[in-house]
């Protein structure tokens, strides 16, 4: 289902009869402020990140032409938050803008993955596409090149939120 309120096009997520959650891309005219400070078009991960927080990344390779993927930053909800989390995402192709494509958070990321399952740079590895699929914890210095990526959409939702739950 979707909405327009306020300048903002809010996507919900439904479940039976009740709304799990909600989301909305970041936009001139749309700035969603799940913690009362409005994320705009030039937030970035880097505003928002610390050691609370947890990346997560759908696909890292082989992940088909039809499907931008992204990475999110989510914040965890605690009893208090009645276990409602915020996600904070960006899309693929935000990532590559304005750098050498070795500096490409995605492409960074994968190789990580690549060193530390002892798979050559240039193999392709059908039977160990899962490595790259809904991925966590990034090594430093991918965390070092996601805090200048701008916010492209924030979600809203229980715990739970997020490929690897």
């Amino acid at each position: 289902m979707t909405y327009r309120i306020g300048g903002c096009s809010v996507f919900y997520t439904v479940q039976s009869t009740e709304v799990t959650g909600y989301s909305a891309p970041v936009a001139a005219d749309c700035h969603p402020a799940p913690h009362g400070e409005p994320i705009t078009p030039t937030t970035t991960f880097g505003d928002l990140a610390d050691e609370t927080n947890n990346y997560e990344a759908d696909c890292l390779a082989s992940c088909g032409n039809a499907y931008d993927p992204p990475i999110t930053l989510i914040t965890a909800g605690g009893r208090a938050q009645m276990l409602v989390e915020v996600a904070y995402s960006t899309v693929s192709g935000e990532t590559g803008r304005e750098r050498p494509y070795e500096q490409n958070p995605f492409y960074l990321w994968g190789m990580a993955i690549r060193r530390a399952n002892g798979i050559d740079p240039d193999e392709w590895s059908p039977d160990r596409l899962d490595l790259f699929n809904c991925v966590g914890n990034p090594p430093p210095e991918v965390v070092a090149a996601l805090r200048d990526v701008r916010i492209e959409m924030v979600a809203v939702g229980r715990a739970g939120m997020g490929c690897r739950r």
